[in-house]
């Protein structure tokens, strides 16, 4: 059986750690800095703008403050489309190589562990 008393006091713990976990989340997320922190992304920029410098005069002369690094990347879908697509090649290659490196050899059990500890994730 369960009390009215015992559901008040579940409620409040549920409420009270949600407040504790958000409390510890930002101040996490501000110990935490990424570059998102310091990154200007601009969605319509001059169509005749293509060196990053001119943008570094224009950011430093608004801020006031030293700009690091400027990357442009203009309607870049393709590029990135093609860099998945190289990556996945690379990564069914070097699962062919494995693969055949394994039938070459045989039943060799260094081969086995071999392609078990793979790291795809560099490919």
């Amino acid at each position: 059986n369960v009390s009215i008393a015992d559901m008040v006091f579940i409620l409040l713990a549920v409420i009270l750690l949600g407040k504790y976990i958000s409390k510890v989340e930002t101040r996490f997320d501000e110990n935490e800095q990424t570059s998102t922190d310091y990154s200007i992304r601009i969605k319509n920029p001059p169509k005749t703008v293509y060196d990053p410098d001119e943008y570094k005069i224009l950011f430093e002369g608004l801020t006031g403050t030293h700009v690091t690094a400027v990357s442009i990347a203009l309607n870049n879908y393709e590029l990135l489309t093609k860099l998945a697509e190289r990556r996945l090649a690379m990564r069914n290659l070097k699962i062919l190589q494995l693969a055949e490196e394994k039938k070459r050899l045989g039943n060799d059990r260094n081969v086995r562990r071999k392609s078990l500890s793979v790291d795809y994730s560099s490919v």
